[in-house]
């Protein structure tokens, strides 16, 4: 964790990584789980995942051959179908990291799915086909400069009514934070918040509250009274 000391509220932008003493990129990065993002569209129904039609992933927790994911996505559906969800990613992350397989609730051994990644609608992962009782699969996949990612799961034929997780499957990304001139809104990453002043130009200069940027790169900051 990164400490300084604020000497006066205001500083110029281009000064603030001399003042921090490092800049943005070298602060510690963001991680953020899918569940914790809205997707832009989903759907499910007979290889209709292009459509997203209909519904996507319900977020939960769930456990695949005994392990346990807490922060997981559940889909269910018939033989030979598809569910999926798309999600804006902005180009702000670097990875895409998780697990897949068949949840241990399953209630039918017959279910077999497989599951697939799509950056910018490009196949950028494919599991093995899962069955209920395999370890789960986990992935690690490049998603920097990706703008949509679309998550699937198939169904294979003659499969049951079950199942298909995607186990804490979840972003990581370097730390980014947005101000807007004469708006106390900015946004940290994926996060709206709030300050109290809203940065402002001066003289052909532009000025943002050190403070708030600080904290949101991953910095610790304390006020020197005496000065």
């Amino acid at each position: 964790m990164r400490r300084f000391a604020i000497k006066s509220f205001l500083v110029l932008a281009m000064f603030l990584t001399v003042i921090a003493g490092t800049s943005s990129s070298a602060l510690a990065g963001v991680t953020v789980y899918l569940n914790g993002i809205d997707p832009v569209a989903v759907g499910s129904g007979g290889h209709n995942y292009y459509g997203f039609e209909y519904y996507g992933f319900e977020s939960t927790s769930a456990k695949i051959n005994g392990k346990t994911y807490s922060s997981s996505l559940k889909g269910a559906a018939h033989s030979g179908d598809e569910k999926g969800a798309e999600y804006n990613l902005g180009r702000r992350y670097d990875n895409f990291k998780g697990a897949v397989g068949i949840s241990d609730d399953a209630p039918k051994s017959e279910t077999q799915a497989q599951f697939r990644v799509f950056g910018d609608d490009e196949l950028l992962y494919e599991s093995p086909i899962k069955k209920l009782g395999d370890e789960p699969s986990t992935f690690d996949i490049s998603v920097k400069n990706v703008l949509r990612l679309k998550i699937v799961a198939v169904w294979v034929e003659g499969s049951k009514l079950d199942y298909a997780i995607w186990g804490n499957p979840y972003l990581t990304g370097p730390k980014i934070v947005e101000m807007t001139i004469g708006d106390i809104k900015y946004r940290s990453n994926d996060t709206e918040l709030e300050m109290d002043i809203a940065p402002y130009v001066k003289s052909g200069r532009t000025y943002l509250p050190v403070r708030y940027v600080a904290e949101a790169l991953g910095a610790t900051v304390f006020l020197e009274q005496q000065n």
